[in-house]
């Protein structure tokens, strides 16, 4: 009995020293001051022999003789115990604690940011009405917050020696314009433009509102809502990106007095091609805006002349084609088709309807650029345009034309000289032609200033001179698709 007893104790003194080894590594181990009696003194160590049972049975060598019991294990000599420094010790609870509460935190910075849209997102980390929680502060899902919102604005002033032009010795800001950008869900990008005349006292206007699903299949994007759409080369261009002050006569007589546009869907697709051509697909069908385009029944009397334009005012649908293909290290050529078909209405200027049809517009276009050093390019670029209408429209078939080259002499200025001829379609044979300089001078990334001189000849005055002088500039990072 007092055997197991001697044993008992030797055991539990065994234990509490291991126990204490395994909280504080870093605490030396300090023998006790009364041993209990039946135990010997600790032997030298002895290596730790595997799978050890539980309870060392007594020594039976030597009956009389009190019972050897193995030394307490040391660290250095146990393989479960390791011993380190009490720094490294507590910097490795610091990591762990981290890597559980990032485990615990959201890891998708690509969804939106509440999959409840009711839910209202605070910013303090609060669940939703959704029930998930809601963190705007993790990583790069700021951008889902912050729109960009731009401020663009023009102002022109004009010099003509046509009479009819009202604007000729005015200075006025002719469009005002409100841009607001950015993505509502992964590769789902929403953009609105506000839009204001105050020359004219036209008061702001949604001008274009439209959601653009980026690469939803492969190679295949969808836009939805109010668009200018992709008629011609620079169909979708804004004011403020023209490389001239104006829109272009034949746009303006035959396709639309500023850009054709609609309520829509269109769908773009990147054709696989081999090599480095590169192709790009475009169908849209829309609404028409116009609610019946206004053709003079003087046209060239007291007002300057003007295109009646497409006129669509229901369904029209669209078709373009865009070809590109590098010319050595520096060129690019591009060849471009477009084609659109609809219901348009024409009236007079007392309201007067001149007929209910069907409008057809084709549009050809080629551009070839030319890079050199020192931030220097060339532009060369001509479109053909031609109006058809059928059915009841008392209009007839009008063509027109440009020629564009625009010189980047550095990254500040830039030249062009540009050629315009352009017939009207309510005035079969009626033709306006002119030829402009034109110089830019680039500030800043925005605000520049641009002088325009041109010489024409149009229908009712004969030739004219005219200078227009544009001051464009914004505020905010108004951002377009890649030209």
């Amino acid at each position: 009995m007092r055997k197991f007893h001697s044993v008992a104790a030797v055991l539990c003194l065994v234990s509490m020293t291991a126990t204490a080894h395994a909280q504080n590594p870093e605490d030396e181990e300090i023998p006790d001051e009364n041993p209990p009696p039946a135990v010997l003194p600790a032997q030298p160590p002895v290596p730790a022999q595997p799978e050890q049972p539980q309870n060392p049975a007594p020594n039976t060598s030597q009956p009389n003789a009190p019972p050897q019991v193995a030394p307490p294990a040391q660290p250095a000599n146990n393989a479960d115990t390791v011993t380190i420094p009490r720094a490294v010790w507590e910097q490795l609870q610091r990591d762990v604690a981290e890597l559980k509460a990032s485990r615990a935190a959201p890891t998708a910075p690509n969804t939106p940011m509440n999959e409840n849209p009711d839910a209202v997102s605070t910013g303090s980390g609060a669940e939703p009405s959704g029930g998930e929680a809601t963190d705007n502060s993790q990583g790069n899902r700021n951008y889902l917050l912050l729109p960009d919102i731009s401020f663009n604005v023009q102002a022109k002033g004009r010099y003509s020696s046509d009479k009819r032009d009202e604007d000729r010795r005015r200075l006025s800001l002719s469009e005002a314009e409100l841009a607001i950008q950015g993505y509502v869900y992964p590769n789902v990008r929403a953009e609105a433009f506000i839009v204001a005349e105050p020359g004219e006292d036209v008061p702001f206007g949604l001008e274009q509102g439209f959601l653009d699903f980026l690469g939803i299949r492969k190679n295949l994007s969808i836009r939805v809502g109010r668009d200018f759409t992709p008629f011609g080369r620079t169909g979708r261009q804004h004011t403020h990106s023209w490389l001239y002050t104006r829109q272009l006569i034949p746009i303006r007589n035959i396709v639309a007095e500023e850009e054709l546009g609609g309520d829509g869907v269109s769908f773009s697709y990147l054709l696989p091609t081999k090599g480095k051509l590169f192709a790009n697909a475009t169908f849209g069908v829309y609404n028409g805006l116009s609610g019946g385009a206004v053709t003079s029944s003087n046209p060239f009397g007291q007002d300057l002349p003007i295109g009646t334009g497409a006129g669509y005012n229901d369904r029209f649908y669209l078709g373009r084609l865009l070809l590109a293909h590098p010319i050595g290290q520096n060129g690019e050529l591009e060849l471009g088709g477009s084609y659109t078909r609809g219901r348009s209405t024409l009236n007079d200027d007392s309201g007067v309807n001149l007929g209910n049809g069907r409008v057809d517009l084709l549009g050809l276009d080629v551009s070839y650029r030319r890079f050199f050093n020192g931030n220097k390019r060339l532009l060369l670029r001509s479109e053909y345009f031609r109006n058809k209408p059928s059915g009841g429209l008392t209009t007839r078939t009008a063509s027109g034309y440009y020629g564009l080259a625009n010189m980047r002499l550095n990254k500040f200025a830039d030249v062009g000289l540009l050629y315009e001829s352009s017939g009207f379609p309510q005035a079969p044979g009626a033709r306006e032609k002119a030829l402009s300089l034109i110089y830019t001078k680039q500030l800043t990334e925005q605000f520049y200033v641009r002088l325009q001189g041109t010489r024409g000849d149009r229908p009712g005055q004969g030739n004219y001179n005219e200078a227009t002088l544009q001051f464009t500039w914004g505020l905010g990072p108004h951002t377009h698709s890649l030209d």
